[in-house]
Parts: C-alpha cells; sequence; structure tokens
C-alpha cells in the first residue's frame, strides 16, 4: 500500500515540477527573450514611415525575414531566420548560435527527431552548412507547419537560425518578409491588444501593402498551444492523483474497520475503564497517517530528484522550450502532498468517529451497527437455495454495489487504454473520406478563371 502511496505523490509531484516549470519558462522568454505580441508577413518590404507610425502609436516592429527550402532532406519543409538580435530571441539548448556563414542552428526538438547532431553538415538551398548549435525559439514552441493545423509536425517541419551574413548570401527570391511587433504598454488586456492590431491591418491595407498572414500570439498555435496544453494537463495530473488518494484512504478506513471490530472487546474495556474515545482513535488512525507521511516524503524525493527526468523529457521531445529550472513550489507541494495527507486523515477520521461512537456495552457485545433490525422483505415462492440466495444478495447489496462499481472503474479504464490507439488510428484512415473535396485553394490576390461560377468568402472577425 505504501509502494501504490509513494509511486501516486511521485507522480503528481514530478509531473506538476515539470509543469511549473514550463510555465516559469513560457513566463520568462516573454521579457527575457522579447517574444512577439504577434506577426505580419507582406509581398514586399514596408517602409521605414510605417515602422515610425507604428512606433509613435506604442507599437515596435522589427524584421524578421526567413528562408525557406521545402525540399530539405528530400520532402521536409525548413524555415531559415535571420540573426535575432532585437526580438524573439532564441535560447541555446545544445552548442552554440551561428558565427561564420556556413553555420546553422536547428529547433532542438526538429533535430532530435530527425537525428541531427551537433558537428553535422546539411545542404540547405545548394549550399553546405555545419551545424553548431540547437536552439528554441520563442515564437515556436510548438512546431506547426501551418496554423490550421491540428498536430505538431516535427518530421516534415523545423526551423533554424543563421548568423547575418549567411542570411544575406540565399537568393532574394527565396526569402519571405515576415515582421514581428510588440507592444510598449506590457500590461495591456487582450481585447485591447486585439484592436491595435486590427489597426494595424487597416493601415496597412490603406497604404496598398498586401498581407499574407497576420496573426496575433493567441491566434497563433506555434505560441499559444503549449500554455493551453500545460492549462488541461495540471487539472488531470491533480484530479488523478486525488483519485488514487482517495482510493487508498478507503482501503485504509476498511482495513481499521476490521480492525476495530476484531478488537472490540478491548475497545470496550478500555473505554469503560476510562479511556478517552480520542485516545482510541489516536492509536488507529497512527498507522494511517505514518504510512501517509512516510509515503508523501519518499514520493517528494524520488519526484524531485529520479522521476523528473522522464517529465522534463516529455515536454523536451514534444515542445521546442529551452532548459528548465525546477524549483520547489509551495502550493504545488500543499496540492500534491499535504492536502492527499489530509484527505487521507479526514477519511479515517470520520469512519473511526462514527464506530466509536457507540457505548462501551456495545462494543463488549460486539454490536457495533446502528442499523435497527428491518423486517425482513417477503420473497416470491421460490426454491429454498433461491431464496436463501436472493437473501444474501439483498443483506449484502451496498458490498455488492460497491464491487461492481469497482470492477466497472477498472474495467473501463482498461478498455478505454487499450481502445484508445486503434480508435485514432481508425480515425487518421477515416478523415479523408468526410472532406467533401480532393483539393482546396486559397488565393492570396483575385484571380479570373474561365468556365467556373464566381464565389465570394469572407471571414467573420474573432477579436
Amino acid at each position: 500500500m505504501i509502494l501504490i502511496l509513494v509511486c501516486t505523490i511521485c507522480a503528481g509531484t514530478s509531473f506538476q515540477s515539470a509543469l511549473n516549470g514550463a510555465m516559469k519558462y513560457l513566463s520568462d522568454i516573454k521579457e527575457t527573450n522579447y517574444q512577439e505580441d504577434g506577426f505580419f508577413e507582406t509581398s514586399e518590404q514596408i517602409s521605414e514611415e510605417i515602422v515610425n507610425y507604428f512606433k509613435e502609436d506604442g507599437i515596435r516592429v522589427y524584421d524578421n525575414f526567413y528562408a525557406t527550402d521545402n525540399e530539405f532532406d528530400g520532402s521536409v519543409k525548413l524555415l531559415l531566420f535571420d540573426e535575432r538580435t532585437d526580438i524573439d530571441l532564441p535560447t541555446v539548448f545544445e552548442g552554440s548560435l551561428p558565427q561564420n556563414p556556413d553555420e546553422i542552428a536547428f529547433d532542438h526538438v526538429f533535430a532530435s527527431t530527425n537525428g541531427f547532431e551537433i558537428g553535422d553538415t546539411v545542404n540547405i538551398l545548394g549550399k553546405n552548412y555545419k551545424l553548431v548549435g540547437t536552439v528554441s525559439l520563442p515564437d515556436y514552441t510548438a512546431l506547426f507547419m501551418n496554423n490550421t493545423d491540428l498536430v505538431m509536425n516535427t518530421h516534415g517541419f523545423g526551423v533554424s537560425v543563421l548568423n547575418s551574413e549567411g542570411f544575406e548570401e540565399i537568393d532574394a527570391k527565396d526569402k519571405t518578409y515576415r515582421y514581428s511587433f510588440r507592444f510598449d504598454e506590457r500590461d495591456l488586456k487582450t481585447s485591447v491588444k486585439n484592436d491595435k492590431a486590427k489597426e494595424m491591418q487597416q493601415y496597412l491595407f490603406g497604404n496598398g501593402y498586401v498581407i499574407n498572414t497576420f496573426l496575433t500570439n493567441s491566434q497563433n498555435q506555434s505560441i499559444s498551444f503549449l500554455e493551453m496544453d500545460i492549462n488541461t494537463d495540471g487539472p488531470f495530473i491533480t484530479v488523478f492523483v486525488y483519485i488514487l488518494v482517495g482510493l487508498i484512504a478507503f482501503i485504509f478506513a476498511v482495513l481499521t474497520n476490521n480492525t476495530i471490530e476484531k478488537e472490540s472487546v478491548i475497545i470496550g474495556t478500555l473505554r469503560a475503564l476510562g479511556y478517552k474515545k480520542s485516545e482510541i482513535m489516536w492509536h488507529y488512525l497512527q498507522p494511517t497517517l505514518i504510512v501517509a507521511v512516510i509515503g508523501s516524503v519518499l514520493g517528494n524525493i524520488l519526484g524531485y530528484t529520479v522521476l523528473i527526468k522522464p517529465f522534463l523529457d516529455l515536454y523536451y521531445t514534444s515542445y521546442s522550450i529551452g532548459p528548465l529550472e525546477i524549483e520547489f513550489n509551495l502550493p504545488m507541494f500543499l496540492l500534491t502532498t499535504v492536502l492527499p495527507v489530509a484527505i487521507m486523515v479526514l477519511i479515517n477520521l470520520i469512519m473511526m468517529g462514527r464506530k466509536l461512537s457507540l457505548s462501551p456495552l456495545k462494543f463488549l457485545r460486539r454490536e457495533l451497527t446502528k442499523k435497527k433490525s428491518k423486517k425482513n422483505i417477503k420473497l416470491p415462492n421460490l426454491s429454498f437455495l433461491n431464496r436463501f440466495r436472493l437473501r444474501i444478495i439483498i443483506q449484502n447489496l451496498g458490498s455488492y454495489i460497491m464491487l461492481f462499481m469497482g470492477i466497472f472503474l477498472a474495467s473501463f479504464l482498461l478498455m478505454f487504454g487499450i481502445g484508445l490507439n486503434p480508435l485514432i488510428d481508425h480515425y487518421t484512415a477515416k478523415v479523408g473520406d468526410a472532406l467533401p473535396f480532393s483539393y482546396e485553394y486559397f488565393l492570396k490576390a483575385p484571380v479570373e478563371a474561365a468556365n467556373c461560377e464566381k464565389v465570394y468568402a469572407y471571414e467573420f472577425d474573432t477579436w
């Protein structure tokens, strides 16, 4: 039993520690790495007058140009960003940033997924580069090739950074003009940011610029997805820990109840000799309390030292984030350790309080129930053996219901775990059949097509 409790608290502590480390990282990069508040891409470079106009309005716009290789390593889409000095500063995961024109640094998730190591030579857009480091970019914590994608694509899409000299050598036809912007006021509400972003769009359109893409942080999955995932995983693991602790507490309560029934004569004698109810409760509470304290201490030690690494690796292999700092967190300690122990103690106190409220005479007579004798239910005219079986079931109906619920819950979780993988495989195989068309095209500019019906499509504003 103590092993189950240790594993439960250990898993809860380590997972919550990793979550807190990731949340702290996301909070830090907003200021230390100057994470953007949004970006837009245009078909041509914007003028300095446009940049100054936005600056006067409290919005700083920075160049964040990149080049695209759609056939890297066969069929991988790789973005090569120019050296960043003002916004979205990269965090070095391993190695170093490029210092020479023939050096490059890959996103660390992309590099590990595709088997690239520091020191490798890679050919990009017809030129050889030496991989000198792996990094994480604040605007690409999740590798989504397209913002409309449902899942990340760490195999077929990646990002990288060059130094300024190396980026200048790339042909202009392969470059995209992306501009990242950041508000001077850091405490603006989301609604205000969205309004300002909409005004930026209108001003750019009014000055004749064709905007290919315009996304704010909340709309950009590459930035917002990780935070949404953390906000979902945190409550889930907390509830999971509480469910397991509640089950363990229930088992301890049943064991303590059986012990009290076996030692009812001794308890009745002690009560008759003047021992207080609280003294007896403390005696029977000690095993539960000792197990809970030992389990919580060992769980925290193992959670912060041993099991934390698999959970950190889970984030490192899925999300493009820098090294996480794991710190002791008092609220997390209360949620994953103190509160579960308190739940165990409370459940046992409630059970023992009800049991020990009986008089000493009832303990001496082993009459450890407050239930009044009920009139037997009249059964149908069946054979004696069937009537006996039915009577046993009725008398122990509560126990049978609890047994049924336990078996049902265990079977449900088992079948859910076994069936989840083939369910997802079946969905991915059949999702294409539900699409009404084989191809879908999005045009960035009007195109006249012969022998076709004209269709007008408009987007709704969702600020």
